[in-house]
């Protein structure tokens, strides 16, 4: 059985065939709707990205947060124009579209943070993205790269690996990391074992590219501080600027 979902401006327009052929049509709720989609996992439509968490449309604009899982990849950094492997933390982006005349959409605003929880749930503390050029609300520096338009929905996650791509310069970035007590890192590099620290983003790429660490340590990541965007939800449904 297929299900097609309609968003109009009174609410979510659920539709379905019958073996007979005709049609069953039915108003909901869209908090309702978000809810039970939520519970079937990760959103893969023809419409929109994989890992889409969140959606919404109005006013001219789009709203969207997209999951990046933990994964491994190579960045660079200004470190020497070092290409560094690196592991990276689940990780939220939130973009908004604006619809412009073109019919395409201009980006105004992406942000990105880190989180460890096994399940995103509305709770869940968030965290500053662990190498740099970010915000501690999310917001990123994009320095002189330009953000290009995004012609179709579908494609909008070519902005968040734009960014994954682009140069990591250590800015925003300078005591980013905690090191824990009993961490590996304080033991091989001299420290007192028993006293954490804090070091800079390029400091623990060369790290882990260095020792082949294939798992980022979510207990190196520091919490986002700013109110409404340190938990899921607030990050998810707060401002769109």
């Amino acid at each position: 059985m297929s299900i097609t979902i309609d968003i109009t401006e009174s609410g979510c327009l659920l539709t379905r065939k019958t073996p007979e052929g005709g049609i069953i049509a039915r108003y909901v709720n869209p908090v309702d709707l978000g809810t039970v989609l939520s519970k079937q996992g990760k959103l893969d439509t023809g419409i929109l990205p994989p890992a889409t968490r969140y959606f919404s449309r109005g006013s001219g604009a789009v709203t969207m947060v997209l999951e990046v899982r933990p994964h491994v990849r190579p960045i660079t950094t200004t470190n020497g124009g070092e290409m560094a492997v690196v592991p990276f933390p689940a990780l939220l982006f939130k973009l908004v579209l604006a619809e412009n005349a073109s019919a395409a959409y201009d980006v105004r605003s992406v942000r990105v943070v880190a989180y460890k929880d096994p399940a995103l749930t509305p709770g869940s503390q968030l965290y500053r993205f662990p190498y740099g050029n970010v915000y501690d609300d999310g917001r990123i520096c994009w320095g002189s790269i330009g953000v290009p338009q995004v012609k179709e929905i579908v494609n909008a996650s070519a902005i968040c690996e734009l960014f994954l791509t682009s140069m990591f310069n250590g800015h925003l970035g300078n005591g980013i990391l905690r090191v824990p007590a009993g961490d590996k890192y304080l033991i091989e590099k001299g420290y007192n074992a028993e006293t954490p620290i804090t070091i800079g983003c390029l400091t623990a790429s060369s790290w882990f590219s260095t020792k082949g660490i294939k798992v980022f340590p979510v207990e190196w990541l520091t919490p986002v501080t700013s109110p409404g965007a340190d938990k899921a939800t607030g990050f998810i449904l707060g401002g769109n600027t």
